[in-house]
């Protein structure tokens, strides 16, 4: 076996038990870099899993109450603006920002965003509630 076909297989073999760590321990993305080698590991999640979270109708209202989520891990940091308020499809309602890498969070449609669900500066998870939203 030649040196560039070991290390492939070596890389390879690597990725393969780093993709089962991320799924057993429920993580959806993952990078590493050495002198050698940068790995950069976004695993797909399903369906079911990529929805918003969905509660209850609110009393008296018609429709069930939908969320902004986080679109990857890092800290977030909310828009300036007073909630509740109005906002447009794709609008930016906030960041969340992992090291220098700095990803919008983006309305999913048009309507208006009105609690928060986290802090400024608090640590997020992919996914994870960070306004609530509701559809015009």
């Amino acid at each position: 076996m030649t040196e560039g076909a070991r290390k492939d297989g070596d890389t390879a073999d690597l990725a393969d038990r780093l993709i089962r760590l991320l799924e057993r321990h429920d993580i959806a993305e993952f990078s590493y870099q050495d002198a050698e080698r940068k790995i950069d590991l976004v695993l797909a999640r399903s369906v079911a899993a990529q929805a918003a979270p969905v509660l209850p109708p609110a009393a008296g209202g018609s429709q069930p109450a939908r969320f902004v989520t986080s679109p990857g891990v890092g800290r977030f940091r909310a828009a300036p603006g007073a909630l509740p308020r109005r906002v447009a499809k794709g609008e930016i309602v906030g960041f969340v920002t992992s090291g220098l890498a700095r990803q919008p969070v983006l309305s999913p449609g048009d309507g208006s965003i009105g609690q928060a669900c986290q802090a400024d500066d608090t640590g997020v998870g992919y996914g994870e509630a960070l306004f609530t939203f509701e559809q015009d």
